[in-house]
């Protein structure tokens, strides 16, 4: 996979997609010899689905592992991670042995299939599930005796 930063492109399987050029990011955070790489686009279609293809540190991406100066990174990555977000600005997130994720690991023809059917799907397709709010993740965490912050108030 390929981005081409002043064209705002996509380059994947000997294909190419145009990315929206405000929702675009390069970042490289130094901190001594900690260095997080993230690079982020995103391909709209008509139809309002898009995806969010990112790539570097930490991500599910083969530039995972890159988070020191001198350990490899590139910029055309060989597996990149990948967000489905909906027509309402939703992310949604697949079913995967039995836990919901992102699409994780795209090689160039999976990223180019998966382009190919998001251009497809109807605005209204059910495309998994949306990933819990942070007040969901509260209280399932409650629920099991884990305080992640003070309870919730009442109003009065």
């Amino acid at each position: 996979m390929r981005f081409d930063p002043e064209t705002h492109t996509v380059h994947a399987a000997g294909r190419t997609w145009p990315a929206v050029p405000d929702r675009t990011s390069i970042t490289d955070l130094v901190r001594g010899s900690y260095v997080h790489r993230d690079r982020r686009c995103l391909v709209r279609f008509e139809s309002g689905w898009s995806a969010s293809i990112i790539w570097g540190s930490g991500t599910y991406s083969s530039n995972h592992d890159s988070w020191h100066a001198g350990e490899p990174f590139t910029e055309e990555p060989t597996a990149v991670e990948v967000g489905v977000i909906d027509h309402t600005g939703e992310l949604r997130q697949r079913e995967i042995d039995g836990y919901h994720d992102l699409e994780a690991y795209l090689d160039d023809d999976a990223l180019a299939a998966l382009l190919d059917r998001l251009a497809t799907l109807p605005t209204d397709f059910d495309y998994g599930v949306r990933p819990p709010t942070i007040e969901e993740l509260d209280e399932a965490a409650r629920a099991v005796g884990l305080a992640i912050g003070p309870p919730p108030t009442e109003p009065a």
